[in-house]
């Protein structure tokens, strides 16, 4: 199966029945950002596992309230359960 195809397949799985964390679901959901300044800026609201899968591990950081536990969270996740590894 080719990237673009397991993309759009993953695509439809809501983030919220991916098996996550409360504190995970909610950053995504709002998905503020810190800016070069330091103020948060409200980003496109992350809710599917294929948006969270074109993300890379430095997108992620950026997001405010995501700690490097849920970082892991997130990526063990993804791995574990769909084979997917963030850039």
């Amino acid at each position: 199966m080719e990237i673009s195809q397991l993309l759009d397949l993953i695509e439809g799985i809501r983030i919220s029945d991916a098996g996550f964390s409360v504190r995970v679901v909610n950053a995504l959901a709002r998905h503020l950002v810190w800016d070069k300044k330091g103020h948060a800026e409200r980003k496109e609201p992350i809710r599917t596992i294929g948006q969270l899968a074109r993300l890379s591990h430095n997108e992620l950081i950026h997001i405010v309230s995501l700690l490097a536990g849920t970082i892991k969270e997130i990526e063990d996740t993804l791995m574990k359960k769909y084979g997917i590894a963030l850039n």
